[in-house]
């Protein structure tokens, strides 16, 4: 079966297709998107058994306010708390955080307030994309 997933990145839409084979309807499960993407768990780890029904990579909270669906993970290089505000008022499953950058103080702690995991890894929003891409979700501009 054959389901499309939209990613939205700084106002440019890229679509990611997702094939899920019988048996494998995880394919966006926080846990295997950790695994793909070798991200450090700073919050969450009892809630990587979250799927995902959008990806949203954007660095601009405005956005992704105005155009987050519910289900959602976020891909950022920012880590203020208005990320998790952000992510909480628009009903987000996870943060992950791209470029080596590490949410810290008060982040974590509205992470944990909000139950929202928070994972980081060193790999920049381009790397990030393209290793999704790799894992079988496939990535195309339209």
């Amino acid at each position: 079966m054959e389901s499309c997933i939209e990613i939205k990145r700084c106002g440019i839409e890229v679509k990611l297709k997702t094939v899920k084979a019988p048996g494998n309807p995880a394919m966006l499960a926080l846990s295997h998107i950790i695994e793909i993407l070798g991200c450090q768990v700073h919050y969450g780890t009892h809630l990587l058994n979250r799927t995902a029904s959008c990806l949203i990579a954007s660095d601009r909270m405005s956005y992704v306010l105005s155009s987050a669906l519910t289900g959602s993970i976020l891909i950022t290089a920012l880590t203020s708390p208005q990320v998790i505000r952000t992510a909480y008022v628009t009903d987000l499953i996870a943060v992950i955080f791209v470029k080596g950058e590490k949410p810290a103080g008060r982040t974590v702690e509205l992470g944990k307030e909000s139950d929202i995991p928070l994972l980081s890894t060193d790999l920049t929003l381009d790397e990030t994309l393209d290793k999704l891409s790799r894992a079988g979700i496939s990535v195309s501009d339209h």
